[in-house]
């Protein structure tokens, strides 16, 4: 499947939930899993970026990660940090349209998927 058609993908499924959501009357934070890599974990979740940037930022205090440093970068927020054990983390935080943010997780130089979709989920319940 071409990237093009991925992203077509992702899309037509995050419109769907929402969709799904609005008719409900409630309103939940909802991911959409796309793959960038085997080893990267990105999520999709509908919220505001500076909800997931601030939600990331407690998830990284909360769980005790080390020597953490941000960068923003138009509109991409970009997390450094280290774990306890003295493993990288890196995340990637990107503003996408209808208040919808793109969230890339890697932990680890060659990438720990299982713990990246961990790290998501504690973002997910911060926010």
């Amino acid at each position: 499947m071409t990237r093009f058609r991925k992203q077509n993908l992702t899309l037509a499924v995050l419109l769907a939930v929402s969709a799904a959501t609005a008719l409900t009357g409630c309103f939940a934070v909802e991911e959409a899993v796309t793959t960038a890599s085997a080893s990267d974990y990105t999520a999709d979740l509908l919220a505001t970026h500076d909800k997931v940037v601030a939600a990331t930022r407690k998830t990284l205090t909360e769980l005790r990660y080390k020597d953490v440093k941000e960068n923003t970068d138009g509109p991409f927020t970009l997390f450094d940090a280290m774990t306890e054990g003295g493993g990288k983390v890196f995340i990637r935080i990107r503003n996408l349209p209808e208040k919808t943010t793109r969230v890339l997780v890697r932990h680890g130089s060659f990438g720990d998927r299982p713990l990246s979709a961990v790290f998501v989920q504690e973002i997910k319940k911060r926010l």
